[in-house]
């Protein structure tokens, strides 16, 4: 692999499931020549157009490399999860009007991604991020009939963000709690 293959490669590894090319692009800086360079390479594999899949064995090989670069992770980490806060914060609206459908189609194909990018913001405390997923989140949830899921993520929130004794809690952590 040339250098920009290996480190889009070690890049890619902060998503979950498959990546929509549309993704990589935002996050990891990737261009539609080295994903497909990487393709053609059997590193990632289209499963259908503008998805990329890449083996549970390259993944952990691939995260071990950019475990190496503490804070180029970090970076990458911070970028998938607004990517995708984003991503569901414009379904929230779609989710309660006429694309109701088509949003629940593209957030269930991006729901691995989401979780991840929901985990990170708690974990890095990215309260805006959890703050823009609140209500989409919520809806999907409830809306697919998962609610035991969605409850079981939002009581590890609630966990995570509890305040400690004399301080305030957050809008944030009072909102997940709704």
């Amino acid at each position: 692999l040339n250098e920009s293959e290996r480190e889009l490669f070690k890049s890619l590894t902060v998503f979950r499931g498959s990546i929509q090319r549309r993704a990589a692009e935002q996050v990891a800086g990737a261009s539609l020549l080295t994903l497909s360079s990487l393709a053609a390479k059997s590193l990632l594999m289209t499963s259908v157009p503008d998805r990329y899949e890449m083996h549970s064995l390259l993944r952990q090989y691939a995260e071990e490399k950019l475990k190496e670069k503490p804070s180029e992770q970090e970076r990458l980490r911070d970028a998938h999860c607004g990517y995708y806060s984003v991503f569901v914060a414009d379904r929230a609206e779609d989710l309660k009007g006429g694309r109701q459908k088509a949003a629940l189609e593209e957030i269930q194909e991006e729901i691995r991604n989401i979780q991840t990018a929901w985990e990170w913001a708690c974990i890095s405390g990215n309260l805006p991020a959890l703050d823009a997923m609140i209500e989409g989140l919520s809806l999907f949830y409830s809306m697919v009939g998962q609610n035991y899921q969605g409850m079981q993520i939002f009581l590890r929130t609630i966990e995570t963000l509890s305040p400690v004794e004399g301080e305030k809690p957050t809008l944030t952590w009072a909102r997940v709690g709704l």
